[in-house]
């Protein structure tokens, strides 16, 4: 069991789904420190069961990873800047299968 909460701020229960793995995780944002935090990260399977309880709890424990904002902006920026023809056709093609499949299901 896991217990997290900020005083002031965001907790957020994400859930990745693709091909090739099925991830959970939690994390929030502290809007006091203008951070983003990670508590936890898992691989999770089809018939895993998950419980979720609402409370008020005095303590959090230490995440296992942070960055304020305005670092996970420049450090994305840079990535960005990085990106060379490959990495962009990558992305079209992506962003065309992706809009394909939505479209066949009549998403868009």
């Amino acid at each position: 069991m896991l217990e997290v909460a900020l005083p002031y701020g965001i907790v957020t229960v994400s859930f990745e789904i693709n091909r090739d793995a099925h991830m959970m995780g939690i994390g929030g944002y502290d809007i006091l420190k203008d951070t983003h935090i990670s508590w936890f990260g898992t691989n999770i399977q089809p018939g895993d069961e998950i419980n979720i309880e609402f409370a008020e709890i005095e303590e959090s424990p230490l995440p296992v990873w942070q960055e304020t904002h305005s670092s996970l902006v420049e450090r994305m920026v840079a990535v960005s800047k990085k990106d060379d023809e490959e990495v962009w056709q990558h992305k079209l093609d992506l962003y065309y299968r992706l809009k394909a499949i939505l479209e066949s299901e009549n998403l868009i």
